[in-house]
């Protein structure tokens, strides 16, 4: 709720109020236990989260329902994802260089990895990064039901709105998402098209 990372030293999952998991830490996302944040609302503990990021340094993914990256979660033009609906998302803690690979081309995608849980329906969500972060191309995210991040996959370009790179998404149950330096030795062709619209759960 404060962007502080329940203590992972064991790995500790995420619940709403009537004890259903909505982060599987302890479980299929072990691995991606850092920095984990999130959006939803819980009725029962009178949550309504709306924007989230990490307090920790070193954090850079901003998670929200509006695009605005900036208001105060309580801002009355926020809206509610709705009771029942989560998004949450944690990184594998790796590094914001891009020194590995999607689509069998070294050196244009992020090395750190995030995964996805959603609970309920919480639809399209507001991703956000600094635009301080280094992109020598056309900065993009990619989505993925796997971590091989290739052609198979959707990408879509962020928009710079002069402080923040930021994409709509709509993630799936255990996506995982990366940014791609598009250009970086990943020029687009016909089977790996840069998209602008919203981007779908990935099948």
């Amino acid at each position: 709720k404060y962007g502080i990372t329940l203590d992972q030293t064991t790995a500790t999952s995420y619940l709403n109020s009537s004890t259903t998991e909505i982060y599987d830490a302890d479980g299929t996302l072990d691995s991606y236990d850092n920095n984990i944040i999130g959006i939803g609302q819980d009725n029962g503990s009178e949550l309504n989260q709306k924007i989230s990021k990490s307090v920790n340094s070193g954090s850079i993914l901003i998670l929200a329902n509006d695009q605005d990256f900036t208001s105060a979660n309580q801002d009355v033009g926020r809206t509610s994802l709705g009771d029942g609906n989560f998004a949450l998302t944690g990184h594998n803690g790796a590094g914001i260089s891009f020194s590995s690979t999607y689509n069998g081309n070294a050196n244009n995608r992020m090395d750190r990895i995030w995964a996805f849980d959603t609970t309920g329906a919480p639809g399209s969500v507001y991703v956000a990064i600094p635009n301080t972060v280094s992109f020598s191309g056309v900065p993009s995210v990619v989505i993925s039901a796997d971590t091989t991040f290739d052609s198979s996959d959707t990408i879509v370009t962020l928009t710079d709105d002069g402080t923040y790179y930021w994409a709509v998404l709509t993630p799936g149950d255990g996506a995982f998402m990366s940014f791609v330096d598009v250009g970086r030795n990943t020029p687009p062709t016909h089977s790996n098209p840069i998209l602008t619209s919203e981007l779908g759960t990935d099948t």
